[in-house]
């Protein structure tokens, strides 16, 4: 049974500035001298490494590095921040801050947005053919009040799997709904196996993954929405049904 997408969103701050530098070398911020003598435009990024030094030293040599080496225009001056959008926001509230940064997610946007600390990116959709690179719902996640503030990095699904081979032994039928799930996991129980199993031992914060899979199912993912925009409350009865199934189980 496949669980609903998962969002996971990279978010752009004053990346117009970074667009508008590689379309016209207009400069954002300090320069970098190419081999040529020619100045760069410099960007900062900051971002958090997923499992430290490691991680960060890969997405240095993976794409920061290359990205440097083949651009004449730019050079982005990338920051592994242990606590990236906890600094962020300090440095952002006090004037300061990154060109790139990233959040991770779409109401973290909707908060700076409202605060007038986004730049909007309305104006780069036609020229870099975003429509055409994004799902549709993808794109729109990224506005807040009909103007487009993110862009997204990546997308994840969640996915229950199960043992083909022991279901035929034992005569089970994948289940289809939440009532036949909960039915065919008291009967496996019983039948001395263990119906679910979570391959998160070495990162639990994997986790929380479960109370947005079980908020989009239950309430629905526009309530989420309206919730992660202000418009409802966290204490709909909806929510509180999601919650106290997902304990339930």
């Amino acid at each position: 049974m496949q669980g609903r997408f998962r969002r996971l969103f990279f978010i752009v701050t004053l990346v117009s500035l970074l667009l508008s530098a590689c379309a016209s070398g207009v400069p954002a911020g300090d320069g970098a001298a190419t081999e040529g003598g020619a100045e760069k435009t410099t960007i900062e990024f900051w971002f958090e490494p997923p499992s430290g030094g490691e991680s960060a030293a890969c997405i240095l040599t993976a794409v920061i590095d290359p990205f440097n080496a083949q651009s004449d225009t730019v050079f982005v001056n990338a920051v592994p921040q242990p606590q990236a959008w906890d600094s962020t926001r300090t440095a952002i509230a006090g004037g300061g801050g990154p060109d790139i940064i990233g959040t991770p997610g779409p109401s973290f946007v909707y908060e700076l947005a409202q605060a007038g600390q986004l730049a909007p990116l309305d104006g780069f959709v036609d020229q870099y053919a975003w429509t055409e690179r994004f799902v549709p719902w993808a794109l729109s996640l990224g506005s807040v009040d009909g103007v487009l503030y993110s862009i997204p990095d990546e997308l994840e699904t969640l996915v229950l799997y199960y043992n083909k081979t022991l279901f035929e032994q034992n005569g089970w039928t994948p289940p289809t709904t939440m009532d036949e799930l909960v039915q065919l996991a008291e009967i496996i129980d019983a039948a001395g196996v263990i119906p679910f199993s979570h391959a998160n031992a070495e990162w639990r914060p994997a986790n929380e993954w479960f109370v947005g899979e079980f908020l989009n199912h239950v309430a629905g993912p526009q309530k989420v929405y309206d919730a992660l925009t202000g418009k409802i409350s966290w204490t709909d009865d909806d929510f509180v049904q999601a919650i106290t199934i997902l304990n339930d189980m």
